[in-house]
């Protein structure tokens, strides 16, 4: 689960590396490839939106492996046909461009040098930064969540019903206690008289009138 969301969140600035016969390597830098311009590391306004953006390793299928195994000829045994492998699936190569409906992109100012900032809607906790600070580039990739995909199907289909339910938000603080000095004892006696002679007026006006001629009233 691990390998799955790392190969499937991290990302890095388009053009930054290259991919060449199976490997990926640093982008050719001015003088070593002719044919392709030196790399130039980007402003962030460059990666506030998809296309700045690319994978940084090969997506992981469904088999766990990188590649679909490599094909048999089909050889009858004596007892049946040979049983078939898994359905090959369409490889995620390295430095795909990522889709604009599975990441979400930004650009933060914060007075300092920008942050380009792109989310994951498919892992949700999953983002990647990125910043330039004169010429040096800074880079990461961070996920905080519960190793779940936000949805059951593989294209982050908005319609599909299934997402995971947020946590509950933090508790607050309760607020300070306010203190107030005590009554004085005449004010609370008196408050308290009160109190029982309504106590005892209304019990007594809920009380039946007693009988004429009998001892006692």
């Amino acid at each position: 689960m691990i390998a799955r969301i790392v190969a499937a969140t991290t990302l890095c600035p388009t053009g930054k590396f290259v991919y060449e016969e199976g490997a990926v390597t640093e982008a050719p830098t001015e003088g070593d490839d002719p044919e392709n311009p030196p790399y130039a590391a980007p402003p962030a306004a460059a990666l506030s939106s998809a296309s700045g953006w690319v994978t940084r390793y090969a997506g992981i299928l469904d088999i766990g492996r990188c590649t679909n195994p490599p094909s048999e000829e089909e050889e009858a045994e004596e007892d049946g046909d040979k049983p078939k492998g898994p359905e090959k699936q369409a490889e995620i190569l390295p430095l795909t461009p990522i889709a604009p409906a599975e990441w979400t992109t930004d650009t933060y100012t914060h007075g300092g040098p920008s942050v380009a900032i792109s989310r994951s809607v498919c892992w949700p906790g999953a983002f990647c930064a990125y910043q330039l600070v004169g010429a040096v580039e800074k880079l990461a990739s961070l996920y905080i969540g519960y190793g779940h995909e936000a949805l059951l199907n593989a294209t982050c289909d908005a319609s599909v019903p299934f997402r995971m339910e947020a946590p509950p938000p933090f508790e607050t603080e309760p607020e300070e206690l306010v203190e107030q000095e005590d009554a004085p004892l005449a004010v609370e006696n008196e408050a308290w008289l009160a109190a029982k002679t309504a106590e005892v007026a209304e019990e007594a006006a809920t009380m039946p009138d007693p009988p004429e001629g009998e001892e006692g009233y």
